[in-house]
């Protein structure tokens, strides 16, 4: 309907919307950047191993991912 107008740095004429949806644009590639790191950490540590050492006793054990878990359970 409208289209508002402003004059970036370089002097050429941009529309609000555009730059508005650019940005918008561009969080949604970084949110979903934040989601997948999360997850490779965590699968990451889903798979690592622990090892706990108590007055000379070792005891080794592992994380487990929620899905993993809940599955072993059953």
């Amino acid at each position: 309907m409208f289209d508002f107008l402003f004059q970036n740095k370089k002097g050429d004429l941009v529309s609000y919307t555009d730059s508005i949806t650019v940005n918008i644009k561009k969080l949604e590639v970084a949110k979903m950047a934040i989601e997948k790191a999360v997850g490779m950490i965590a699968h990451a540590i889903a798979k690592s191993e622990f090892i706990v050492n108590r007055k000379g006793k070792k005891r080794k054990g592992s994380y487990l991912l929620a899905a993993e878990y809940s599955a072993k359970s059953k």
